[in-house]
């Protein structure tokens, strides 16, 4: 039931142009939703396919070349130093934490873009929602509780944007520095659960 859910949430996606509000162009770049190359990557890793997973990263290799650079950290290093131990466990974990990065980077997006372009800002949360949901499980079977408070604290960024939910287009004022107090409490969370 749950994946029918993410793959009705990539489709709603896709019919609303997500590329095209995209003030990062690096994203732009991308042809595929990353989301969509997340989960792939994430099924690779499990059926051992390891070729895929490495292939997928040039997929992804200009938001993983800007995270690189913006978090001085790379991933696709960490995966492919991980892919060569062979160690399933690692390479995961590696995987995870490029996500965990990715959804740090929308975030930081959203913020930028808060008051002056809120429609990015919204996108950017709701793409950030779409990439947890695939680090969920993960988060739940480290810290149940923290897996919830994250679930509850996305809904409440979107209220506090003015949204009661990532589908609702209504529009209100936004308390800025509640969202950033939360968008910084999931990011601290997921630093925990991911020891990055």
């Amino acid at each position: 039931m749950g994946q029918w859910r993410f793959v009705l949430f990539v489709m709603f996606l896709g019919l609303f142009g997500v590329h095209d509000v995209w003030a990062q162009s690096y994203r732009n770049a991308v042809q595929v939703p990353p989301v969509e190359v997340f989960q792939s990557m994430l099924t690779f890793v499990d059926k051992k396919d390891y070729g895929k997973v490495q292939s997928s990263l040039n997929v992804l290799e200009p938001i993983v070349g800007h995270i690189r650079a913006k978090f001085s950290v790379n991933p696709a290093e960490n995966i492919n130093q991980a892919i060569k131990r062979g160690n399933q466990d690692e390479i995961l974990e590696s995987v995870q934490i490029l996500i965990m990065l990715d959804i740090e980077d929308l975030l930081d997006e959203a913020l930028k873009n808060i008051e002056s372009n809120p429609d990015v800002s919204k996108t950017a949360v709701k793409t950030a929602r779409l990439n947890y949901s695939l680090l969920s499980p993960a988060v739940s079977k480290a810290d149940f509780a923290s897996d919830q408070k994250i679930k509850k604290d996305f809904t409440d960024s979107f209220r506090l944007m003015g949204t009661e939910s990532a589908y609702s287009t209504e529009k209100s004022s936004v308390n800025v520095d509640q969202v950033k107090q939360i968008w910084s409490g999931i990011i601290s969370t997921l630093n925990k659960v991911f020891k990055r």
